[in-house]
């Protein structure tokens, strides 16, 4: 988990908190495997979230990825630690379209990003 403090995402994410979700591994249907933001107001938590970087689990629930730990980069990129495909991910914005990227797998999903593995 970290807070957001980067200059490189909008400015509504400025103190946000973006925290990686491992996953269950022991639950009929699969839980987590996902990057969440957990917008903040004066400091506090809104007692919202937003699934941020998803599709770590295929359609048939086979998870190919788990999200471990979250850092912000020099630049402001968000890098991500994932123990399932053994990589690191660099998620960096470039407005709000929405891209993938796929690495033998299914697609990860997000709004204006681009992936690094």
């Amino acid at each position: 988990m970290t807070f957001y403090d980067g200059r490189q995402f909008p400015a509504e994410y400025q103190g946000d908190i973006f925290a990686g979700e491992h996953g269950s591994w022991n639950k009929a249907v699969r839980t987590g495997y996902e990057v969440i933001r957990v917008p903040m107001k004066e400091g506090h938590a809104t007692g919202e979230y937003e699934d941020f970087l998803t599709g770590f689990v295929t359609a048939d629930g086979e998870v190919w990825g788990r999200p471990v730990g979250v850092a912000v980069a020099q630049d402001g990129s968000l890098i991500v630690t994932d123990d399932g495909s053994n990589s690191v991910w660099r998620v960096s914005y470039y407005g709000f379209a929405t891209r993938e990227y796929r690495r033998g797998g299914p697609a990860l999903d997000i709004a204006g990003a681009q992936f690094a593995a």
